[in-house]
């Protein structure tokens, strides 16, 4: 009798004694409903399972040194003492204003590049080294945003604007090999989008604020903001009247 099935009849069946012995071996012997699957299967589930667990450790060391960022940004601002609040002279409340103006500005930068983050990984299926390095790379570039605001924040020199425009110039660098070496391994899941525009215009962006920024360094600081429509740029782009595809 295969398994599963049952008896023809009453008349065939055993009596209770017998047949509880009977169900109690046949559940003994009985293979596992995972030992029913070809071994192909048992190693594609393991490989899925794998690759799922890299992305989310990889996605997880991301969303820890965003919130580190962050925290840090927060952390640098001069707060006014009671004294200067009390005084009634508002400049003396400059540093406070330049200091909250520069966090205000990295925040939305660190946030762009989060959801640019977020969008890649929310399509990828699988990793590798090379990835993984790249990912490392944008995440130590990142880790310099606070470094580079406190600079602006205390002196918006051709110096300071030049070191802060050169850290988004990186991040858009680093960013677009991410999405580039992305794309490489696993093409299907991103379609015919315009993966690769975001970080494009981030580059142009900053690569002008860059070369501004020892002239005039408040054109540079406009370019700054105006970094901040990149991701409404590209979305406009590819989702023109003969584009049906989304851009992250």
């Amino acid at each position: 009798m295969r398994l599963g099935e049952r008896p023809c009849s009453s008349e065939s069946a055993p009596s209770s004694s017998t047949s509880r012995a009977g169900r109690a071996k046949a559940n003994h012997h009985r293979p596992q409903a995972r030992h029913l699957l070809p071994p192909a299967t048992h190693v594609a589930i393991e490989c899925r399972m794998t690759a799922e667990t890299d992305l989310a450790r990889i996605a997880r060391i991301g969303d820890s040194v965003f919130a580190v960022t962050l925290t840090l940004l927060a952390y640098r601002v001069r707060i006014p003492s009671q004294e200067v609040l009390m005084s009634g002279d508002f400049s003396r409340l400059m540093p406070f204003r330049d200091d909250l103006l520069a966090v205000l500005l990295s925040a939305l930068v660190a946030s762009m590049f989060w959801l640019a983050n977020w969008h890649i990984f929310r399509r990828m299926t699988r990793a590798d080294t090379k990835f993984v390095a790249l990912n490392l790379a944008f995440l130590g570039s990142l880790i310099l945003l606070p470094i580079s605001t406190s600079v602006i924040s205390a002196d918006l020199s051709p110096l300071g604007t030049m070191a802060y425009s050169g850290n988004l110039f990186l991040l858009s660098t680093t960013s677009l090999l991410m999405r580039v070496h992305a794309r490489r391994i696993d093409a299907h899941a991103f379609g015919p989008g315009l993966l690769l525009l975001t970080p494009i215009l981030g580059m142009i962006i900053f690569g002008c604020a860059v070369v501004v920024s020892l002239k005039a360094p408040r054109a540079a600081e406009a370019l700054w903001f105006a970094g901040m429509a990149m991701p409404w740029i590209a979305r406009r782009w590819a989702t023109g009247p003969s584009r049906s595809a989304p851009q992250p």
